[in-house]
């Protein structure tokens, strides 16, 4: 068989998928009949370059090999058994008692044949298809006032790297359902996109509107309409996309170079960056905050239709419009929730080479935190409705960076919460809420209500509006955000995998953009359980100090080497706006205060490791603390703070 091929693409953008080169096939021997574990047979496959794996078990020859589904789509890891003859399969054997890896090239051609069949060389990548330039994607565009050639230009690329091969459980999890579906999975999480017509886009706010409280846009549509675009915030100005930065840390045997690729592949997508690049440089890009009504209502009456509906996943949506009458072409960056989401987006964009100095934004944040208070209310007539006496009762808040993870610790105390009286938000709401009656609290504290915190400073108002129409005075915070070691620590890999998922305790919150700081003193804290010190809590608690950072993309190692040297021990983007606002509630009310267990979740090391998804199972160390907070709410008030004394 021919070993110096290379994979080429044909007139139509098909790959032509051949061997490229010798490669090592791993040989495991197995003497007894236990159950294979694809996970460790992966893991072993990764250690050695991805090679394949060929199993001897009951005289049977097995290979877990990655097996592409077509021309056109990454493929899967699989284990299947091979049937050889005798003379075929015993050489192998044999061998296995000596040694632990072959070479293709070794194998009898007969049986090269078979395993070239079950397993594809992991080296050979895929390249981008030569397809129409960003111009004339552009005209195409304003021509037939459709998406169609950007839709086209992604059923012609396919993205494929050696460090983001997957199971097909973990390819599964990223399946776009409804709307548009790109015709292939990509072996780099997220680069499926949904795409939805105007029509689709009109029709779902109409329904909304005809069901729901009275909108927003109904007050303060005129308003929104006659801002005039501000220039983009400061610190998007200034950020340097070739800064050393802490979020791309390349796994092993991948390069920053891909690590970035994967990182704005995973918010944004190839097509759709070289559509943005060509809008921004000519001026075509904004940015609008507010709801999508009155986005629309705005573009329209600077005479521009609405044509489609971009989502990507971990991204904010893309909108294009188009001017009828003269042909002009706007992409807008919509549907952000904060000041920091739209600060996280354009970095974002900088980050994948797009001109941002020309964008302008329109709208503000205000019908944003309108809405979320509307939920309240809503909400809180929902309890009302149930018989929960607020007037007289107290409630808890749960506020979680997740709160599914959250809400599912809490269900796991029964004992001390009445599950089956969950009562939940409506539907759809911004601000989705679940409240859980607490069983045989002598405190007067109701029950507990479960919450995913917001995106950057919209926290910061709902707090404000969760202690005022829903009586919290009580919280337990546990954003997700990354820890800070110390200049002097050195880091060993398993010391910093035992942090992830961690609940770490601070008391202090500082803002390094306005300068404001901000200590919990010791009538506001529900200290944390004493013995779980050591085990949960990164620093000593007189010395934790949290920072707020308005994008992940704006802790550089320079950035880092500065939080170092200020004593920073973990940071994250909304947790001080809370602190913030429980600070003014507590000096206007000082008799009526908040208390809160302050805390993050740990997702990533600063500097050392990138940030990645939590789950159930690493953050199994919440629950000790967040079992003390219930206990803790259910005494009378005057026993909720301890002794003991914040530094």
């Amino acid at each position: 068989m021919s070993q110096d091929k290379q994979d080429k693409t044909d007139e139509k953008g098909q790959f032509n998928r051949t061997i490229k080169g010798d490669y090592n096939i791993i040989l495991k021997r197995m003497d007894d009949d236990s159950p294979l574990d694809s996970k460790s047979l992966l893991e072993l496959s990764e250690k050695n370059g991805h090679a394949p794996i060929l199993i001897i078990q009951n005289n049977q020859l097995k290979i877990f090999g990655y097996k592409p589904r077509s021309n056109v789509a990454p493929g899967d890891w699989h284990l299947r058994t091979l049937y050889f003859s005798d003379n075929l399969k015993d050489p192998i054997i044999q061998k296995a008692w000596t040694q632990n890896m072959i070479k293709f090239s070794e194998l009898d051609p007969k049986m090269q044949e078979i395993i070239a069949n079950n397993h594809q060389e992991i080296q050979t990548r895929r390249r981008r298809v030569p397809t129409l330039t960003d111009e004339h994607i552009i005209e195409d565009i304003k021509k037939g006032r459709s998406l169609s050639p950007l839709h086209k230009q992604a059923r012609q690329q396919h993205f494929f790297y050696e460090a983001s091969l997957r199971t097909q459980k973990e390819l599964s999890y990223y399946a776009v359902s409804g709307g548009f579906k790109v015709p292939y999975v990509v072996a780099i999480q997220g680069t499926n996109y949904k795409v939805r017509s105007a029509a689709k886009v009109i029709a779902e706010l109409r329904s909304k509107g005809k069901s729901g409280p009275e909108s927003p846009s109904q007050r303060e549509h005129s308003e929104n309409r006659s801002k005039v675009g501000t220039h983009i915030p400061a610190c998007v100005q200034k950020f340097d996309p070739n800064d050393n930065h802490t979020l791309f840390i390349p796994l092993e045997g991948q390069t920053k170079e891909n690590k970035i690729q994967q990182s704005l592949d995973m918010r944004l997508g190839g097509p759709l960056k070289g559509l943005l690049r060509s809008c921004g440089n000519n001026g075509q890009l904004e940015a609008f905050l507010g709801p999508t009504e009155d986005m629309i209502g705005f573009y329209k009456d600077r005479g521009f239709d609405l044509v489609e509906e971009i989502w990507f996943p971990s991204t904010g949506r893309y909108y294009s419009f188009i001017n009828k009458e003269t042909g002009d072409f706007i992409i807008t960056l919509a549907g952000l929730q904060s000041q920091a989401n739209l600060i996280s987006q354009l970095l974002t964009l900088k980050m994948a080479g797009v001109n941002v100095d020309k964008v302008k934004v329109y709208g503000d944040t205000q019908s944003i935190e309108h809405d979320i208070t509307q939920d309240i209310l809503n909400f809180k007539e929902k309890l009302l409705s149930s018989g929960i006496n607020l007037e007289k009762q107290n409630t808890a808040l749960v506020i979680a960076g997740n709160g599914g993870i959250l809400g599912r610790e809490i269900e796991r105390l029964d004992e001390d919460i009445d599950v089956d009286g969950q009562i939940k938000s409506e539907p759809g709401s911004k601000c989705a809420m679940t409240f859980y009656p607490t069983k045989g609290a002598k405190g007067g504290v109701v029950g507990i209500i479960n919450l995913s915190m917001p995106y950057g400073e919209v926290m910061g108002p709902m707090m404000t509006d969760m202690a005022e129409h829903l009586h919290v005075r009580e919280v337990f915070l546990a954003g997700i955000g990354g820890a800070i070691g110390r200049r002097e620590e050195k880091l060993e890999e398993d010391v910093v995998e035992q942090h992830i998922g961690t609940y770490h305790v601070f008391f202090t919150t500082t803002n390094p953009e306005t300068g404001a700081r901000y200590t919990l003193e010791d009538t506001e804290v529900i200290m944390p359980p004493i013995d779980q010190k050591g085990k949960g809590w990164l620093n000593d608690e007189s010395v934790g100090l949290h920072v707020h950072v308005d994008s992940p993309f704006i802790e550089t190692f320079g950035w880092l080497e500065e939080r170092m040297d200020e004593g920073c021990t973990m940071v994250d983007c909304e947790s001080h706006f809370a602190i913030e606002r429980i600070k003014k509630w507590n000096e206007d009310h000082p008799e009526d205060k908040i208390r809160i267990m302050p805390g993050l979740l740990v997702s990533d090391y600063v500097g050392h490791k990138s940030l990645g998804a939590l789950t159930p199972d690493t953050c199994k160390h919440v629950k000790p603390f967040l079992e003390h907070f219930v206990e803790r709410i259910k005494e009378p008030r005057e026993e909720l703070t301890t002794s003991f004394k914040v530094l």
